[in-house]
């Protein structure tokens, strides 16, 4: 059985690898990968150095949105499971089985895995609704006209993932679901007994929150993504094009919603076929779209390699770390 999980693992990560040079194959096929290599080349070292500068503070600021929910945790802790959690979001299908490594390791250390477990589901909840928020904000205030239906469909999430925030942050919501589950597990009193354990915890974290904590982190979460926006914005306009920051912010909002889709390599081919789409919609070349999309994903790749060296560091000296 272990190694037929194994096997499918293996399949899923070669499937991964697959379909994210199909789709660079197929970018490649419509653009001119000469005039790509040109238009790196040419940018100024000053962009470069500046926009890498700023998305890699970007990280900075996700573990401090972070730590706001759980400011017991040391926040260097917080910190490189944030480094730790990016990498396993390069390897493994989708972004949020990265959320639930990083929680999980630090549970080993902390032994509170209810209380981080509960921190990363509402971070992401949260996270996800800024998202939806700057979508919209971006839809009103955009230079191009944005289909009703769109703006009708963003609209339903925010309103679900807003619901779903109070679900998990109010007693009444979480106590009307666990005199359901206790209902379905009457006969089982050995594993009631574990649920009702589980459900204290829960309950002990969610008394915990404050409304101000969660202001906080949702401000955090917007600096977050006006961080990763400004470093698109500096490359952008090294090679001599802009556009309008209302624009970026729905730009961002979608790249981040199709990068979650968990078929390729850290989104890979999805992000920049994505981009190359959006920004033509302002007159960008699909050179210098891709051009941006490159850089960007470079300089995720030095947040992996951050994230690879620290979980090495981390799963050789797990029993004696001292933060």
């Amino acid at each position: 059985m272990q190694n037929k999980k194994y096997s499918f693992a293996i399949v899923k990560q070669l499937g991964k690898i697959v379909l994210s040079i199909l789709f660079l194959v197929i970018i490649f096929l419509r653009i001119d990968f000469v005039s790509v290599s040109a238009n790196i080349a040419s940018l100024s070292l000053q962009y470069l150095l500046f926009a890498g500068a700023v998305y890699l503070f970007s990280v900075i600021v996700l573990a401090l949105k972070w730590w706001i929910l759980i400011p017991d945790s040391s926040y260097k802790q917080l910190l490189i499971m944030t480094y730790i959690g990016i990498f396993y979001s390069m390897l493994i299908p989708g972004q949020i089985f990265g959320d639930g490594i990083k929680a999980y390791k630090l549970s080993k250390i902390t032994g509170n895995g209810v209380a981080i477990g509960y921190s990363v589901l509402l971070d992401k909840i949260i996270g996800f609704l800024m998202i939806i928020l700057i979508v919209i904000i971006g839809f009103l205030f955009s230079d191009i006209e944005i289909g009703t239906i769109y703006k009708l469909f963003v609209g339903f999430l925010f309103l679900s993932l807003l619901l779903a925030l109070v679900a998990i942050v109010k007693p009444v919501a979480f106590n009307i679901v666990m005199l359901l589950v206790n209902r379905m597990i009457t006969n089982k009193v050995r594993v009631k007994e574990k649920v009702q354990k589980i459900c204290s915890s829960i309950e002990s974290s969610i008394n915990d929150i404050r409304f101000s904590s969660i202001l906080l982190n949702s401000i955090f979460g917007l600096i977050y993504l006006i961080v990763c926006i400004v470093s698109n914005i500096i490359i952008l306009y090294g090679f001599g094009y802009v556009i309008s920051f209302f624009d970026w912010l729905w730009i961002t909002g979608a790249l981040v919603l199709v990068v979650l889709i968990p078929i390729s390599i850290g989104g890979l081919g999805l992000r920049e076929g994505s981009l190359i789409v959006f920004l033509g919609f302002f007159g960008v070349p699909s050179e210098i779209a891709f051009s941006v999309s490159i850089i960007g994903f470079s300089y995720q790749l030095i947040n992996v390699l951050i994230g690879f060296a620290l979980n090495i560091r981390n799963n050789t000296h797990s029993d004696s770390i001292i933060f």
